[in-house]
């Protein structure tokens, strides 16, 4: 009967240290993607602030819509698409993962190179970024963030959006569509557009449009 219990108290000791290092893992990755960032500048609203504050489409001078798409909208089917990363971006974060990836514990980093993208000398003036997440149900994904602005030199700077990515009301095993409006004065200063995501969450595809 003492073996027993002794051994039950064994398990118990095992479980709760095995749960006290996974918490820590994920605590020193969080503060491994926050400290490659300028946080001090950035915007922290709730995605439905920034919705309610951006409702409305003005007159844009050139009358230019544009839309592109990173990732295929394909539910995390494989193959997995390849990200695309500023070299100041893929500096700072040099092991990330892909569209449709759902390993634990690694960072997503997609770059949408926006000189690439807009008409020459034009700025835009209504913007917003559509992000298709998930999770597996695995790991910390409760506490995951995402992060949206650029990286110069060598920090990382979210100026378009800081929040968490999931309720209390989602789940394990659940998509959801992010939709994101950006304050395009903001985006009308940047080079590159940059995603970063936290880390036991995957990333279906991710769409901008903007207005010209």
């Amino acid at each position: 009967m003492l073996r027993k219990i002794n051994l039950l108290l064994a398990i118990i000791a095992t479980l709760i240290i095995s749960n006290t290092v996974f918490a820590q893992q994920n605590e020193d990755l969080e503060k491994q993607v926050e400290s490659n960032m300028n946080v001090q500048n950035s915007q922290s609203e709730s995605i439905t602030e920034r919705e309610n504050n951006s409702n409305r489409r003005p007159f844009c001078t050139l009358q230019v819509q544009s839309t592109v798409t990173a990732g295929i909208n394909d539910n995390l089917a494989a193959p997995f698409e390849a990200t695309t990363q500023s070299p100041q971006l893929a500096n700072i974060f040099p092991n990330t993962k892909d569209f449709d990836d759902t390993t634990t514990d690694q960072i997503f980093a997609h770059s949408f190179l926006l000189r690439k993208y807009k008409p020459c000398g034009a700025e835009a003036c209504h913007a917003t970024l559509l992000v298709r997440v998930c999770n597996s149900g695995i790991g910390y994904w409760e506490n995951d963030k995402l992060y949206v602005g650029s990286a110069v030199g060598n920090t990382f700077t979210p100026s378009i959006f800081v929040g968490d990515i999931w309720n209390a009301s989602d789940v394990g095993g659940q998509c959801k569509n992010v939709v994101i409006p950006i304050n395009t004065p903001t985006l009308n200063s940047l080079i590159n557009l940059d995603v970063v995501m936290q880390d036991d969450s995957s990333i279906d595809y991710m769409q901008l449009d903007w207005d010209f």
